[in-house]
């Protein structure tokens, strides 16, 4: 049994990211529905994937990309569309990945770089300057995924150090950065679906000059944690950014999904939480109980339900119960009003 740790420090810094980025994606949980997130996640594809092909230097406007996606015949030079099917391909398969499994790390590997390389899916059999002999890699990344498999760190410490092992151990010739944007983000989405949401590899090509500089700072230390900061930063930065741009959007969207109600009711106290229970019981085609509207706003917290949710909808008079003389039923269930 290996009993390899990666080396690195917890810092303050790291502290203070990880109850910031915690307290971001709570705040868009509360606000945000997973259906809501699910359709942004479709609307921002095309850049998503664009952001993945820039990590190579791969420069493909929206367009191309979108006619790739459409197969239409007037397409980029075959290497670029040969890139772009392939992240494609990815993304399709990421919701079968393993993120524990070296197996399948090597075989989104093989999908990434498929007629591209002849060494897709291989670990490099020879050595690149400054980085671990070749054949020390089989071992090294058994390592690794040994420890990923066992270690009790908070999810977002864990893919940061992760990444940076990835970049250290430089298992493939080709294809390392990719590579290691693809599983941190699939282990933060196995933490919490909102990082589905969220391009790894658009906050590094944003700043790449600093992602090499922290990795080469983290080597030269013996110590991953610059590099955990860098990532943290920038990652707390993306959910922060995400809120924002949610929130522009519900905005747009608000004159035509707000619910017509009474023009003698006081829609101003109306909050993203009550709208968003408003959209899910217009929806659907009956009344649906406490339970069901929980698991279609993708809410754990009955209390929180209850006191931000459905007691405001309920006194503002925009929705009610099937039974009101028995509140606490267990029959209970709950509809629009008819103004609604």
């Amino acid at each position: 049994m290996s009993y390899f740790t990666p080396p690195f420090t917890i810092t303050s810094k790291i502290i203070h990211c990880i109850a910031d980025i915690s307290e971001t994606i709570g705040k868009i949980s509360t606000l945000y529905t997973e259906y809501e997130l699910q359709q942004y996640k479709e609307l921002n594809k095309i850049k998503y994937i664009k952001d993945s092909l820039a990590i190579n230097s791969t420069d493909l406007t929206e367009s191309q990309i979108s006619n790739i996606m459409q197969k239409n015949t007037t397409t980029p030079p075959l290497k670029e569309a040969q890139q772009t099917n392939n992240i494609i391909d990815i993304y399709n398969q990421l919701k079968h990945k393993n993120i524990k499994h070296c197996s399948d790390l090597l075989t989104t590997h093989k999908t990434l770089m498929n007629t591209l390389s002849n060494e897709a899916g291989s670990y490099r059999t020879h050595s690149i300057k400054m980085t671990p002999q070749a054949s020390r890699i089989p071992q090294m990344m058994a390592d690794l995924f040994e420890w990923l498999n066992t270690t009790e760190q908070h999810p977002l410490i864990t893919s940061c150090v992760f990444h940076y092992e990835l970049q250290f151990i430089h298992p493939f010739t080709n294809g390392n950065c990719h590579i290691g944007c693809i599983w941190q983000m699939l282990m933060l989405n196995q933490w919490n679906s909102i990082f589905s949401t969220l391009s790894i590899e658009g906050i590094v090509v944003q700043s790449m000059d600093k992602y090499n500089e922290t990795i080469c700072n983290s080597t030269a230390s013996g110590d991953s944690s610059v590099f955990i900061e860098y990532m943290l930063e920038n990652i707390l930065a993306a959910t922060k950014s995400l809120k924002s741009s949610l929130l522009s959007i519900n905005k747009k969207e608000s004159p035509q999904e707000t619910p017509q109600v009474d023009s003698n009711q006081n829609t101003s106290s109306q909050t993203p939480q009550v709208n968003a229970l408003i959209k899910v019981l217009q929806q659907a085609d009956n009344a649906l109980n406490r339970k069901d509207l929980q698991n279609k706003l993708n809410l754990k917290d009955r209390k929180h339900f209850r006191a931000c949710y459905l007691k405001p909808a309920i006194d503002d008079g925009l929705i009610e119960m099937t039974i009101p003389d028995k509140p606490n039923s267990k029959m209970q269930k709950y509809r629009l009003t008819i103004a609604n």
